[in-house]
């Protein structure tokens, strides 16, 4: 296993209608799109950011989590809509002894539906498992978000359980959630 790669980052991780590259300051604007509308949370943790300082201040924390090695951030880029970030993607939970990382991720809901979170998503596992060499990647999705559990099944992800009321989540409260991991066995 290479985890000195994931710590490293890559400047680009390439997919067919999407690249992925570290997050910039100058993503700000694009970043308010997808995390200051109220949609965005309806599945996953957290409050709207409807302020350019508050997007600022996000940025802060994800460079402050990477220099911890704590999180890793990629913006979502498409290739047809001239290298527009349209989403993010997470890698937390770095366990480096089980040889595993969680990932999340979120597209602007004016581009979700087409295919995009689902390349985002086969990119990067891809990058984890194959590049990295993880053993294990897992994501983490809300009960009720049908889409998400699709890209995710796309993607050779397995489902591994649903768990009620296993998460907590800020201005919702406990919520149900389904557990998909991807192993490096799934490849042969």
């Amino acid at each position: 296993m290479e985890l000195e790669r994931l710590y490293r980052k890559e400047s680009k991780i390439e997919g067919d209608k999407v690249f992925l590259r570290p997050i910039q300051s100058e993503d700000a604007e694009a970043l308010l799109d997808i995390y200051g509308d109220e949609s965005v949370y309806r599945y996953r943790p957290g409050m709207p950011r409807k302020t350019l300082p508050l997007i600022q201040k996000l940025l802060k924390r994800m460079q402050r989590e990477e220099e911890e090695r704590k999180a890793f951030y990629y913006a979502v880029c498409e290739k047809k809509e001239g290298n527009a970030v349209v989403g993010i993607v997470e890698i937390f939970n770095v366990d480096g002894r089980t040889e595993q990382v969680e990932i999340g991720y979120t597209i602007a809901p004016n581009r979700q539906g087409q295919g995009l979170a689902s390349e985002a998503i086969g990119v990067l596992t891809d990058y984890l498992i194959c590049q990295v060499g993880l053993n294990r990647v897992r994501a983490m999705v809300h009960v009720d978000n049908i889409a998400s559990q699709k890209a995710l099944l796309k993607n050779g992800f397995q489902k591994e359980g649903t768990e009620r009321q296993g998460e907590f989540w800020q201005g919702v409260g406990f919520v149900d959630v389904c557990r998909f991991a991807k192993l490096r066995i799934d490849y042969d």
